[in-house]
């Protein structure tokens, strides 16, 4: 059985369409689940995949993941100079997940930052930083840093948040 998508392959994260090649009857049990619990992929986004796989000689596709390893590698140089923080490089994603649990139990402000949920939301209060709490997907000590937006935006947010850390004490 193959399951895949186009988010990462064509760059249509958000789209959420991909594709299955399965047994006939894994697929009439797929087929009879998603028609009562989720809707249809609209006509546009079927047009743009349609769009994408027509046109696709792979080099849209290598620019894209060049442009994303150059972000990571930049993101990774700042967060290297970040006390107490350490991050794993990803494997397949856009997004890092960076260990900040040397700065649980610090305070800011008078304010002890006691778990990761309020550690992203002093970010955002702070240095105007939109982090996801690790919580969310099993990690409490650590928070997601997506790095699918412009290199600008992702070196100016990392700053930000070495700056926060370096306030807390």
């Amino acid at each position: 059985m193959l399951v895949n998508s186009f988010s990462k392959s064509h760059a249509l994260t958000g789209w959420r369409l991909g594709y299955v090649a399965a047994p006939a009857e894994v697929i009439k049990a797929m087929e009879n689940l998603q028609g009562h619990t989720t809707s249809n992929p609209s006509s546009v986004a079927q047009y743009a995949i349609s769009h994408a796989l027509d046109r696709d000689d792979g080099k849209f596709i290598v620019g894209v993941n060049q442009l994303l390893d150059d972000r990571l590698q930049q993101a990774l140089a700042i967060i290297a100079k970040m006390p107490g923080v350490k991050a794993a490089p990803p494997q397949g994603a856009f997004y890092l997940f960076l260990d900040v649990s040397a700065h649980l139990g610090k305070s800011l402000d008078g304010v002890i930052v006691t778990d990761v949920d309020q550690f992203c939301e002093l970010a955002l209060r702070e240095a105007q930083i939109a982090l996801v709490s690790g919580a969310a997907f099993g990690d409490p000590t650590g928070v997601r840093v997506s790095y699918a937006i412009s290199s600008d935006d992702v070196i100016e947010g990392l700053h930000r948040l070495r700056k926060l850390i370096q306030r807390m004490g």
